[in-house]
């Protein structure tokens, strides 16, 4: 690193590559929240600010704009799916998935808010009104305790639960929704070929 770089924070180093050097899809989950927390933080910094940094709301709008919902999809359509089918009646997991639902539809409801205040920041060139800055700051604390379920009851049970085969269909399935399956056929023919 080069002096008066910045480290990288510790969520984007797996980024949308990352995902194919991961043996375990879990990590990167657990990578991926990392990063939301940094968004949150971001959030709040800007929900703060007098004078909001542009460059951190044009961030957090990619974010929430690509990152966000994809993240809610993998859990809902793919982990959750596998957590169904492979946890056990003590696990109550379905209490935890419900729970999980139920955030990530408040988090969809407060994010087209944060969507709004953050354009009319940048277009206006201006602060945050009292209403966006509560906004930001809801939609902060959702995700905060999105995270914590996760983190502390979601992850750990699928750690425990899924083995080599499930984690295999949960890395493939995240790795087609971003469309890195093909290209990941293409560099394993490639080492075959040499």
């Amino acid at each position: 690193m080069t002096s008066g770089a910045k480290p990288m924070p510790r969520g984007l180093r797996a980024g949308r590559q990352g995902l194919r050097n991961l043996g375990n899809p879990l990590d990167f989950i657990a990578e991926d929240h990392l990063r939301h927390r940094e968004i949150c933080a971001m959030i709040d910094a800007l929900a703060l600010a007098e004078r909001p940094d542009h460059a951190a709301m044009d961030e957090v709008l990619e974010f929430l704009e690509h990152e966000f919902a994809l993240h809610v999809e993998e859990e809902e359509q793919d982990l959750h799916v596998l957590m169904r089918r492979k946890c056990t009646a003590e696990d109550a997991i379905d209490i935890t998935l419900k729970r999980l639902v139920v955030i990530h539809q408040e988090a969809a409801k407060t994010v087209v808010g944060v969507r709004g205040s953050l354009v009319r920041a940048l277009v206006g060139k201006a602060g945050f009104s009292a209403l966006d800055k509560k906004a930001l700051t809801q939609f902060a604390a959702q995700e905060r305790r999105h995270l914590i379920v996760e983190n502390a009851i979601l992850l750990p049970l699928a750690r425990a639960r899924l083995k080599a085969r499930e984690l295999d269909e949960l890395r493939m399935k995240m790795l087609r929704r971003r469309g890195l399956d093909k290209l990941l056929v293409q560099q394993s023919d490639g080492k075959k070929s040499t």
